[in-house]
Formats: structure tokens, C-alpha cells, sequence
């Protein structure tokens, strides 16, 4: 990791590429650096160990993220909810409606449930670094989809008015929907999740506890075999047929 002056002889900034979030100030520009001189003085930390910097703060980012989108989210539910206390249609107020209580009734589980997720996975950061960047994953996954989910939501239940720049829920969803990409995609999030708790019950069945998914109380022979396979397949044709 380095520091140098933006004007420092071979520092150039790019074109700027323009993206549907722009609240945040800066961009996204290609940054060049083309012999530029860094002296000692210049450098943070050990030189060749940048990228192990760059990891420690990844969980904590990750945080930092979905507290600010949660909190778009909360200030789109308020939208709502003010919305469908004070509007009237078929003769009912419009939170009185069942569809609109559905709606609101889901906002609130989304927005608790990444409240959980995200105070659960700091203060597990604070005593267990490893494990809370682990669980960093889950926070930004279920955070980055469920504040999509209540925006979206708030919006519908504005009606015109959502979609309209009167009211800046429009605006919310173009910020937020980056975040299912930013600071790793939610698929490669959920790969990673995924392969963990397989890891970690594999593990577990053969430090001894019980297996429970065998019909008959002991656990299947094959999967030895089909690891097996999978290794043999390396070699053969790329379009072979799994053993049953």
C-alpha cells in the first residue's frame, strides 16, 4: 500500500465510468500510475503485504455498508408508512388494507432481521476476527437483498409518486441495487457461505456427531467414492456422467 500526491509526475486519472449510484462523491474512474516514483517514506506497512492489509478490513467495510443502506431502507419505510396512514382508497385508510398490511408486515421483518444480522456480526468481529468475517458474508448477502426488497416495497406503495421524483425512493433503489455487487458479488458471497457450512458439518459428522440424514441411522458409503470421481474427472472427457 502507498500514498502519493494526485499530481505526482505519472499519476493520471482515466475516464470517468458512470454508474446508477451517485450519491456517493468521487466516482469510479480508472486511476493509472505509469513509473511512478514512491519513496520509503511514502509506503504503508510492509511493501508486498498490501493485499493482506486490504483483507483485515473487508468485514468491518462490509458493516459499514449495510448500516448506511439499512438506514435508506428505515427512511423508505417512514416514506411508506406515512403514505398509508394519511391515504384513503375503496373506502378504507390504506394500512387498514390487508395487501398493504402484507407489504409493511414483510418491510419490518427485512429491516429487523439485517438489524440482527449486522449487530450480531460487529460485536463477533470484536472477539473472533475470523469468524466474524465469515458472517460478514451472510450480512452483506441478506442486508443488500432485504433493504432492495423494502425499498421496493415503499415504492410500490406510493404508487406514481414513488416512481416520481417528488419522493426519492426511486432514487434509493438506483443506490442500493450496486450493493448486491460491491464488496463481492452475492453469488460469490453465497458460494463461500454455502461451502463453509459444508465444510463445517463434514467436519463435524466425523469428530462424531451424528449423522442425520441417513434413513437408515448410519451415514451413506458413497461419498468417498464420488470425491474419487470427481478427482478422476480432471483427466477424462468434459462431459461425463455422474456415478449414481
Amino acid at each position: 500500500m502507498l500514498l502519493v500526491d494526485m499530481d505526482a509526475p505519472g499519476v493520471r486519472i482515466g475516464d470517468q465510468i458512470n454508474t446508477m449510484d451517485r450519491a456517493i462523491g468521487g466516482g469510479h474512474p480508472h486511476l493509472y500510475f505509469e513509473d511512478v516514483f514512491v519513496p520509503d517514506t511514502a509506503v504503508l506497512g510492509a511493501p508486498g503485504q498490501g493485499f493482506r492489509y486490504a483483507q483485515v478490513r473487508l468485514g468491518p467495510a462490509r458493516l459499514t455498508h449495510c448500516m448506511r443502506w439499512l438506514g435508506l431502507a428505515r427512511r423508505a419505510m417512514d416514506i411508506a408508512l406515512d403514505r398509508t396512514n394519511t391515504r384513503h382508497m375503496f373506502g378504507s385508510a390504506m394500512h387498514e388494507l390487508g395487501i398493504a398490511q402484507d407489504m409493511l408486515a414483510l418491510n419490518v421483518m427485512d429491516l429487523e432481521t439485517s438489524d440482527a444480522i449486522i449487530t450480531k456480526t460487529a460485536l463477533l468481529l470484536d472477539t473472533d476476527a475470523k469468524a466474524g468475517s465469515a458472517l460478514s458474508s451472510v450480512a452483506k448477502a441478506h442486508t443488500s437483498e432485504a433493504v432492495y426488497r423494502v425499498i421496493d416495497r415503499s415504492l410500490q406503495l406510493c404508487g406514481g409518486d414513488g416512481v416520481s421524483d417528488r419522493l426519492p425512493l426511486a432514487s434509493y433503489l438506483n443506490e442500493v441495487r450496486a450493493f448486491r455487487i460491491y464488496d463481492g458479488s452475492n453469488e460469490t458471497h453465497k458460494w463461500a457461505i454455502a461451502r463453509r457450512a459444508s465444510a463445517a458439518r463434514r467436519r463435524a459428522v466425523e469428530e462424531g456427531a451424528p449423522f442425520q440424514a441417513g434413513v437408515d441411522g448410519t451415514p451413506p458409503t458413497a461419498q468417498p467414492r464420488r470425491r474419487a470421481w470427481h478427482r478422476a474427472q480432471r483427466h477424462c472427457s468434459p462431459y461425463p456422467t455422474a456415478p449414481k
